[in-house]
């Protein structure tokens, strides 16, 4: 695919923004290596983007200051894009946002000359941290009126450290088995998702193929009873245990074993947990995972499109 990697022009005001190549995108993890664990939903975008075989859905977008340091390695604002395909109402794209940036300004001059992103019409959920970004300074409000569902969701960012992750030494029982994912689990992933109507199938497929997942199998039926999978930039998602398999510690098993693949790909082992979700946020500290911050998305469903 041929990248074009020039946006807009350097103004007076802002910087010039660009499209990352694969060797920026190399730099770019590199400075947000530096980051982390904050900002890990940025480093992971960047990363799918370097791995996926799928191009046209990842972009990487980013700014540096007029003035960059002697190596390069000082940017504005880094903003990772991932396209998806929803169903509801009607078939739709559905874009997946996350950016870090040195201040609001930076962040929001790049969300402003996004292109293929339809701020009026499009579907899209963008990821803030509480002390960084409110919804008011899109201006989206003002841009959407009753065609669009809105929702504001207060979540804890738990994260796995990831020499930890590497040293795991895990064990199953012996009734079952744990593998990663494969194509034809996508459909039950997706009907037992909570918030499928923002992707489809195929791209539930499509990420069970690229990127790290988790599936827990009784050896007797080879039943797929419990799983996990990565859906970046929001980290571990679509975490499940069918009912009648509960209270075994399934799930454990199947997060470990994610958060493993994880760190061996390079990736921060983290989830985003709503605040009122007390059983998820004591599951993911009895094993390990540790509170950072809270982050909140902006969630724009388009109703009418």
């Amino acid at each position: 695919m041929q990248l074009d990697r020039k946006i807009t022009r350097t103004t007076d005001t802002y910087p010039e923004v660009k499209q990352a190549n694969r060797s920026e995108l190399f730099r770019l993890l590199f400075f947000l290596d530096k980051l982390l664990p904050n900002y890990a939903e940025v480093h992971s975008m960047v990363l799918s983007t370097l791995l996926t075989t799928n191009p046209s859905s990842y972009r990487v977008l980013f700014s540096q200051p007029d003035s960059p340091d002697s190596a390069g390695e000082s940017y504005s604002a880094i903003v990772g894009i991932k396209m998806e395909i929803s169903f509801v109402p009607t078939r739709q794209k559905f874009f997946i946002i996350s950016g870090w940036g040195v201040d609001e300004a930076a962040l929001r001059h790049v969300y402003g000359i996004m292109e293929n992103i339809n701020w009026n019409e499009d579907s899209f959920v963008i990821s803030y941290d509480d002390h960084a970004m409110e919804p008011s300074v899109f201006g989206l409000a003002a841009l959407r009126k009753s065609d669009c569902l809105e929702q504001y969701k207060g979540m804890g960012r738990y994260v796995y450290d990831i020499s930890e992750a590497l040293r795991l030494q895990l064990s199953f029982p012996d009734t079952v088995y744990v593998k990663s994912l494969e194509r034809c689990h996508a459909k039950t992933v997706f009907d037992n998702w909570h918030y499928n109507y923002t992707t489809s199938i195929e791209d539930v497929a499509d990420e069970i193929d690229e990127f790290p997942s988790a599936g827990l199998f009784l050896k007797e039926t080879d039943q797929l009873v419990s799983w996990v999978m990565s859906h970046q930039p929001n980290g571990m998602s679509r975490l499940h245990t069918l009912k009648e398999h509960r209270k075994q510690g399934y799930a454990s098993i199947v997060i470990l074993y994610m958060a493993k693949q994880l760190a061996q790909a390079g990736y921060v082992s983290f989830v985003n947990i709503e605040k009122t979700n007390t059983n998820s946020r004591q599951l993911f500290e009895k094993i390990g995972f540790r509170f950072i911050h809270f982050t909140n998305q902006l969630f724009l469903l388009s109703a009418t499109k």
